[in-house]
């Protein structure tokens, strides 16, 4: 399958994503069939929009290199388009199967009003899982976050830019508003969701370990015979800790905070949710 290579942005490394033409002329044929959605393109750089059938809402997704399974085809059973538990858009083709995650409205509106906001110029990761990390020159953090793939369009009555709700925390999701007037929503993630999850793995009594499509992160903990069931919520802001003596893995701190410090030294706090039960 091409690969589809993203005009360079010198504020964001990639992605790089695939031609869409031929698995969304296919998707295309069935969507217009179905309650929720009108339609799908790609953009030229490379963003997909799903249209709602409801007025003025559309998705927005990206296809990471690797989303891409060429043996998992359509074959006889025709093309079919499905949600997955981690907000992923999972599409079945002719060509293969693509697996899409959130991804901006608008990139480049986006990038202008938050430097707007800051007063200064970004540098953006985006990730595989659909977050992505924000840094500003001379500050010793950055932030993690995901975008819900829904943009809302607005009555015309506010301006672009941030939208925070009032009581704001480094928990607390946020909106933005576009320049065209819709809004769309961003919330806290782990910045590297994958370390996390391995992680949980190696604890004893841990199971089930999945990410939401919130961005949080469930598992089941069986403690003897009572099994709980986790979820992990992220603080968005992301801690520079000393390079010199990185100790991946979970910690707590002398306030009870949770922290969870990367191998490549960022470090990240996390709160905890249980509920009795798988």
């Amino acid at each position: 399958m091409p690969i589809f290579h993203m005009p360079d942005r010198p504020w964001m490394k990639g992605p790089n994503t695939f031609d869409m033409a031929g698995p969304v002329s296919e998707l295309n044929s069935i969507i217009t069939n179905t309650a929720l959605f009108s339609g799908m393109a790609q953009e030229p750089n490379g963003t997909i929009f799903l249209y709602s059938k409801q007025p003025g809402h559309v998705f927005a997704y990206m296809v990471p290199e690797t989303g891409f399974n060429a043996s998992q085809t359509a074959g006889t059973q025709g093309p079919s388009i499905h949600f997955g538990p981690d907000g992923s858009l999972i599409m079945v083709t002719s060509h293969g199967t693509f697996t899409a995650m959130p991804y901006f409205h608008n990139v480049d509106d986006f990038e202008a009003l938050v430097d707007s906001a800051f007063g200064m110029q970004m540098t953006m990761t985006y990730q595989a899982d659909g977050s992505f990390i924000i840094n500003y020159p001379g500050l010793p953090y950055g932030f993690s976050l995901r975008p819900d793939p829904e943009a809302v369009f607005g009555d015309g009555t506010d301006t672009a830019g941030l939208k925070l709700p009032p009581g704001l925390t480094d928990f607390s999701p946020f909106s933005l508003r576009y320049t065209d007037g819709f809004s769309q929503n961003f919330r806290p993630a782990f910045a590297h969701a994958d370390e996390v999850m391995a992680g949980l793995g190696k604890l004893p009594g841990m199971s089930n370990i999945q990410m939401n499509a919130d961005g949080s992160i469930s598992v089941t903990w069986t403690d003897g015979q009572v099994s709980y069931r986790l979820t992990l919520m992220s603080s968005m802001v992301v801690s520079n800790a000393d390079t010199t003596n990185i100790t991946p893995g979970f910690s707590q701190s002398q306030d009870g905070s949770w922290w969870y410090t990367y191998a490549n030294g960022l470090m990240q706090r996390f709160r905890i949710e249980a509920t009795l039960g798988q």
